[in-house]
Formats: structure tokens, C-alpha cells, sequence
């Protein structure tokens, strides 16, 4: 089921650092009400399949631990926007949002995507441009 989590703060949130998550909360306070629900550590996609001779069960294992896990999902009547959460912009967040954008697209056809997201601590000017290229919103919280 998707959204199985409220707009409310949480204890903890699924394979956040407590870096993201002193980032990721002061974000929710601010913005958290724009969105109905919340998934935290989605997986999308298919996986690998290993090349090795194993029983069945343990394939499915592995398949299921190699797909990919989006930071936050927040959903709204506008659809969907994905989140991804880190302490300094960099580019990896740029390809890991893009790729997402289509894994998540592939998982769960029927839901528009609304908006990417980056929610970081710090980013330069620089890579809040390219992020921008992308049409990846940046967010700031230090």
C-alpha cells in the first residue's frame, strides 16, 4: 500500500542517517502539510537476479535487496513527488532522483509524478543550476 505513513514527524524514518534526518525534519515541519501521506525507503524497479546456481527462495532474496529504495515519497492530489535526502547536494543525488523518475514510473504507472526533489543541507550555486536543468527542485535546510 502506498502512503503508509502521515505527514506527521516520525521517531525514526526507514534507512535515514541521522544526518538526513536532521535535515528531513525541519523540512517536514515546514512543508510536511503539503502532502497527504508519505512512503520512506520505497523500493522500485525489478532488481538483479544473481547468475549463481541458488534455491529459488534465496534469488528472490537477493532480487528484492538489490532494487532501488527512494529516501521519501510524498503523495498529494497532485500525485507524487520524490525526495531524496542528503547532507551536500553533489551530483550522485542528480542521477540517483532521474533514475528513480523512471524506476518509479515503471513500478507504479497509474501515479503521476509531480516533482523531484532534492533536500539537502548545503549546495552551491553551481549545482542548485544544474539541478535546475534537470527541472529538480533543491531545498535547502542547514
Amino acid at each position: 500500500m502506498l502512503g503508509r505513513f502521515s505527514n506527521a514527524a516520525l521517531y525514526k524514518y526507514p534507512r535515514m542517517s541521522s544526518e538526513d534526518i536532521k535535515i528531513w525534519q525541519p523540512f517536514l515541519s515546514d512543508q510536511g502539510a503539503k502532502y497527504d501521506r508519505f512512503d520512506y525507503d520505497l523500493k522500485v524497479g525489478t532488481g538483479v537476479l544473481p547468475d549463481l546456481p541458488v534455491p529459488e527462495i534465496f534469488k528472490q532474496d537477493f532480487q528484492e535487496l538489490t532494487k532501488k529504495r527512494i529516501d521519501a515519497v510524498g503523495y498529494n492530489k497532485n500525485g507524487a513527488t520524490l525526495f531524496e535526502v542528503k547532507p551536500r547536494a553533489g551530483t550522485s543525488a542528480l542521477g540517483q532522483l532521474l533514475t528513480y523518475k523512471s524506476l518509479f514510473a515503471q513500478s507504479y504507472p497509474v501515479i503521476q509524478i509531480f516533482e523531484l526533489v532534492l533536500v539537502c543541507g548545503l549546495a552551491t550555486d553551481e549545482e542548485i543550476q544544474l539541478y535546475k536543468q534537470y527541472g529538480i527542485t533543491v531545498l535547502i535546510y542547514p
